[in-house]
């Protein structure tokens, strides 16, 4: 199975066919998603990048961590899924995995008890 990756600490100005061609250079994409701003369409400085395969995910990291874009350093890492993240973002909502609301202790308003 393949697993996400977060890519961050990217140039504003990265495209996505910038970082297509970065990626397609270790393996088949599966999915790829840049997080831009909704009024600039300017990149957010991250990405979500799925390789086709788990070797490919790996071959990804070690070979793309820390590759300097812009004189910026990436960060490429996987993306842990056990945990619950929610991110709210003035140009997107992304969300991998929704948390419960905790019950609400409200007290008892029937005046009978």
């Amino acid at each position: 199975m393949a697993q996400r990756l977060y890519v961050g600490n990217l140039p504003y100005n990265t495209t996505e066919a910038q970082l297509r061609d970065l990626f397609a250079k270790v393996g088949d994409i599966k999915e790829l998603f840049l997080s831009r701003n909704r009024y600039t369409s300017k990149s957010n400085g991250f990405a979500f990048v799925e390789m086709a395969s788990e070797a490919e995910t790996q071959k990804a990291i070690t070979l793309l961590h820390g590759y300097s874009i812009a004189d910026r350093p990436m960060t490429v890492q996987p993306i842990d899924r056990s945990r619950p993240i929610a991110w709210t973002g003035s140009s997107s909502t992304v969300i991998y995995r929704k948390r419960a609301l905790p019950e609400k202790d409200t007290p008892n308003d029937d005046p009978q008890s």
